[in-house]
């Protein structure tokens, strides 16, 4: 049984309710042990970045970072990049490989701007099919605001819902560039916007999703029984 939480249609839980009426949307979340705002112990022990990227590199990532003039400004890309090959233009940004939660989250509070990057495609290679709709936040987004983080993210539905326009949004690496450019012109906006990004997500670490399972879970049990 799946709790039925925040149903969204027109995703995968149409088709999942063809198999378990009970089927539900439960929407990602953040790690309340690990994802914290404000500088923590250990945090100057990672780089500060002006930009910084924690993931996988999709093709459609690799294309979209490779799109973006990244002169004047210092780009960390951590996460499983060796695909790239050695002479590839974004190798000089990779500064580390599978990086941990602690670390990542340490990398998000150090950065002047994280990057949230949906990914589009459904497995590796060029030949690797897309998705054609999502709505819903990833984990990353998250824990990212979790973090007091300012970031900016490629569109989905979901980022205007759970932050308005606390986090600036692009459908393009040309207007992802100019949202670097100008924010990075301008730290008390950044702050500003920054100290508002944790309480978007106050109800959202995974111990409330826990509690909203198991309340989900005692009423299904009650109405069978009833």
């Amino acid at each position: 049984m799946i709790p039925v939480v925040d149903l969204r249609q027109g995703d995968a839980v149409d088709t999942l309710r063809t198999a378990n009426p009970h089927g539900g949307y439960l929407p990602h979340a953040w790690h309340p042990d690990r994802h914290q705002p404000g500088p923590q112990p250990g945090d100057d022990a990672v780089p500060a970045h002006d930009v910084v990227f924690v993931g996988s590199a999709f093709q459609e990532r690799v294309a979209w970072l490779s799109a973006i003039d990244w002169t004047g400004i210092d780009l960390g890309l951590y996460g499983s990049w060796e695909s790239l090959g050695a002479r590839h233009p974004l190798r000089r940004f990779v500064r580390g490989n599978q990086t941990d939660n602690l670390r990542t989250a340490a990398l998000y509070r150090r950065a002047k701007i994280g990057l949230n990057l949906y990914r589009t495609s459904m497995g590796w290679g060029k030949g690797a099919p897309t998705i054609a709709h999502a709505e819903s936040l990833n984990p990353r987004a998250y824990e990212l605001a979790a973090c007091g983080a300012f970031h900016l993210s490629s569109y989905r539905q979901e980022v205007a819902e759970v932050f308005g326009d606390l986090v600036p949004t692009f459908t393009t690496p040309f207007e992802a560039s100019a949202l670097m450019r100008s924010w990075l012109a301008d730290p008390d906006g950044r702050a500003r916007v920054a100290a508002q990004l944790p309480a978007c997500v106050a109800e959202s670490s995974w111990r409330t999703r826990a509690t909203t399972v198991i309340g989900d879970l005692q009423t299904f049990l009650q109405r069978r029984a009833a």
